[in-house]
Formats: structure tokens, sequence, C-alpha cells
């Protein structure tokens, strides 16, 4: 199989950004608004990032030179900073909205993470346990440099950090009182993200015949249909139980994009530019909404609600991302002008 086109995953994380965001506002608008049509597809979607998380992961680490070169730095600036701005913006709209005191300690451990202020952003430390897990591991397997690219020491490595990923994110998560579901402590999608990269061309023989694409594309299809309904209707399917359902959907919806993925070229430059926001997106979304839910802003008409509060969150993402990359990223924007004006 080709790799996955760059604009192809823009586009399906950037649409997946938006779901996710129409997943959460669902449970705020009227009961007739459409959108209510929205509220049990969130964890779909939250699959597809965790995916394209190992997928790019194990990518870079094959073919980047300079892989752990300012690895935390990026992960810092791109994932922890957006999320401890998105906690002091919590933490300020309860102060107004809702008269909540909170002692100076509690400020620092909200505003760090220490202490979870806002539930939502669970996936914020999933992923960042998931890049220190897969930092540890892959760090221990470049010490054999002449087998970097050996297949199966990865395929070792990448099921030894799902495993770790896992381990470390129950326990912080039990502690913190976060979401300790098995889709999300061990989502199968980050496992097969990082498979997929490593064996791309494999499946690529497999899947440029006609036939077992097609029985492959029907199958799936109706296997994610049926056993989403299956999961919002809490209905257990042969052996299957609602829990079990509850895990598999998101695996076999995120194979089914993939496969689409194959075939279709995407065009969407919208989808395109909330990628490129989409972290900051997620990780403010909730906090925005919290705003709005608490009625500081009144709008009665459902439809025009939830635009102004979708251009709030884009607007605030996109400036947050821009004043990152102008404190942290300078040199780059540099580079990158200077680059232009050769060509």
């Amino acid at each position: 199989m080709e790799d996955i086109k760059r604009d192809n995953q823009s586009i399906v994380r950037g649409a997946s950004a938006l779901f996710i965001l129409f997943t959460h506002l669902s449970a705020f608008t009227s009961q007739n608004c459409v959108f209510r049509a929205f509220s049990s597809f969130g964890y779909i979607w939250v699959g597809i990032f965790f995916f394209y998380s190992g997928y790019n992961l194990i990518s870079s680490y094959m073919n980047k030179e300079g892989f752990f070169k300012k690895f935390w730095y990026k992960k810092i600036t791109r994932i922890y900073i957006p999320f401890i701005l998105s906690n002091i913006l919590f933490i300020l709209i309860q102060i107004y909205c809702n008269h909540n005191v909170f002692s100076i300690v509690d400020f620092i451990k909200y505003t760090f993470g220490i202490k979870v202020i806002n539930e939502v952003n669970w996936y914020i430390y999933a992923i960042m346990f998931f890049y220190f897990s897969s930092w540890l591991v892959l760090l221990l397997v470049s010490r054999f440099n002449k087998i970097k690219k050996n297949k199966i020491l990865i395929l070792v490595a990448s099921i030894l950090i799902f495993i770790i990923y896992g381990r470390i994110y129950y326990n912080i998560a039990w502690d913190l009182h976060l979401t300790t579901s098995i889709r999300n402590v061990y989502p199968l999608t980050m496992l097969i993200g990082m498979l997929y990269s490593l064996y791309k061309n494999e499946v690529s023989k497999i899947l440029n015949n006609k036939t077992i694409y097609e029985i492959l594309f029907i199958v799936l299809f109706f296997a994610s249909v049926t056993l989403h309904y299956a999961n919002i209707k809490e209905i257990s399917v042969s052996i299957l139980s609602v829990k079990a359902i509850d895990y598999i959907v998101p695996i076999i919806f995120t194979i089914f994009i993939l496969l689409i993925s194959y075939k279709v070229e995407f065009h969407s430059k919208l989808c395109g530019f909330i990628d490129k926001i989409s972290l900051e997106t997620y990780t403010f979304h909730f906090t925005i909404l919290n705003l709005y839910s608490n009625r500081t802003i009144v709008i009665k008409n459902s439809y025009i609600y939830i635009f102004v509060y979708i251009i709030t969150v884009i607007a605030i993402s996109y400036v947050v991302r821009k004043l990152i990359d102008i404190i942290f990223y300078r040199k780059k924007r540099q580079k990158m002008i200077e680059e232009k004006k050769v060509d």
C-alpha cells in the first residue's frame, strides 16, 4: 500500500476534530437540533486520532534521522503548553461564572495537570504517556544502530510501547479519576497504526486484489454500522458483550476509513486547516463550551449558538497555535521564509 497520503491524513484528522466538537456540543443543544445525531460518535473519532499517533510515531522513527532531536521540546510546546493554557482558562471560567474559590496550591496543581480540572482532556494525559513510553522504548532500541529498521525488533518495541503506555495511563487515570474504559486505556487503533506503519507494503499487496478489497469494504461497512447501533442501544451481539462491542467499533471504523483513503483522494481546505490546530481545538473546545453552557453568553437559537461556539474555538485555537509558533519556533519560521525567498 502506498504511504498514507499526507492530504488524506490531514483531512481525516481535521474532520475527526470537528466531529469531536459536535459530539460534546450535542449535549448542550435542543432535543430537535440536527447536531444531536453526533452525540454517540465521539469514541470513534478519538480512535482515529490514536491510529494516526501510532502510525506517525513509528513512521518517523523508521524514516527520520533526527527522531530524538528536540523530541520533548516538540511534545511540550505542541501538547503540554496548550493544555496548561486551557486549564488556566477553565479555572478562570469557574471563578467568574460559578464563583469557585481555589487555593494557590490547587491553582498550581490544576494548571499543570497534577489535579484534573477538565476531565474531557483525558486524551492529553493519554497521548503524553504514550509518547513517554515510546521515547523510553525506542531510545533503548536505538542503541542497536545496525538493526534500527529491523521490523521484528520494531514490532516487539511497538507491542511493548502499547503495554507500558496502558499500564502508566491506567494507574495515573485511576488516581486522577479520569476515564478508565478499556478502549481508552488500551486503544487497539494505536497499536494498529504502529503495525500498519511497519507492514503497509505487505498490506498493499493484499488490497491490490480487487476482490479482497471489495469484500473487506462491504464486511467492514456493515460490521461498523451494525455494531455501532448495537453499542448505542446497549445490545449484545452473539458472543460479544456490550463492553466488547464498545471496544471493537473504533477499530473496525478506523480500518474502514483507511480502506476508503487507499482508493479515494480527499479534498477539503477547511479540514486541512482544522488539522493544523486540531490538538489546540481538542484542548480548548470543552473549556469554551463550559463558558457558553454557564449562560455567560446567552444565544437562544441552537444553530447560531453552534456557529458562534465553533468560530470561538477555532479562533482561540488558531491564536494559541500562532503564539506558540512565534515564541518557540521563530527560527524555524525565519528559515522557511528565507527558503521561500531563495526559491
